[in-house]
């Protein structure tokens, strides 16, 4: 039976507009976020030598440009022939077109316009709340396109590699906790309590017949953080 890992990795920490909900914003890593980038490499390295891994020279990310230079800085360290694929069904949640506007400016657009409520109150962290604008997403829709892609994608490259691998997907903490939920790693209930450190890898290993377990790294704790509740 062939070993076959799958690293959850939120971006590095980036140059996020304030009070802005859109995790679509085309902004770069700070350099807070460089430096995570590099001690993730590091993190990553040592799983794979402890567990007899190969990481897999595909390193996956969203399409957007935070999880695309998180590994690149993450390549960097590990040198090797390592190819960076972007897939915009890795990225956040979608907002569609109320994208990079902030709270404030939302929830303005919204009471002006006759057609449709305002948002219930928490809306920007509500799993099944939707806002109402062509392209728009809920968490939950998110979590399921992410999920989706992942469990199609370690089913294929599970049956493709014959060494034991390690796949890292870099990717966004909200649509990666929804996904997990989807790919039963966490519970309905555990949503809202977990959120995911800035370039802090989470392993699971993964088998066609059992799906996905945790194996290390841990998840951080909305409840034990001060955390701010908007997407990403």
């Amino acid at each position: 039976m062939n070993k076959f890992y799958l690293a959850f990795l939120r971006h590095g920490d980036y140059q996020q507009r304030s009070h802005t909900p859109s995790a679509w914003q085309p902004l770069g890593l700070n350099e807070a976020g460089e430096q995570q980038a590099r001690v993730a490499a590091q993190k990553l390295q040592a799983f794979a030598e402890e567990n007899g891994l190969n990481i897999h020279r595909s390193l996956q990310a969203s399409s957007l440009l935070r999880a695309w230079q998180t590994l690149s800085l993450i390549a960097g360290q590990l040198g090797g022939d390592f190819v960076i694929d972007s897939d915009a069904r890795l990225n956040e949640r979608s907002v569609g077109s109320f994208a990079n506007l902030t709270v404030s400016e939302i929830e303005t657009a919204l009471r002006q316009d006759p057609r449709f409520p305002p948002p219930p109150d928490g809306w920007k962290s509500a799993s099944d709340y939707r806002l109402p604008c062509p392209n728009a997403e809920s968490l939950n829709q998110a979590g399921q396109r992410v999920a989706d892609y992942l469990q199609q994608r370690c089913f294929e490259l599970y049956h493709r590699t014959t060494k034991p691998t390690l796949w890292i997907v870099c990717g966004h903490g909200a649509a990666f906790r929804h996904a997990a939920r989807q790919m039963g790693i966490l519970k309905t209930e555990d949503i809202p309590l977990y959120s995911m450190y800035h370039a802090e890898p989470l392993f699971f290993e993964y088998q066609p017949d059992s799906g996905f377990c945790l194996q290390s790294g841990q998840w951080k704790r909305r409840d034990k953080a001060n955390l701010s509740p908007l997407i990403d």
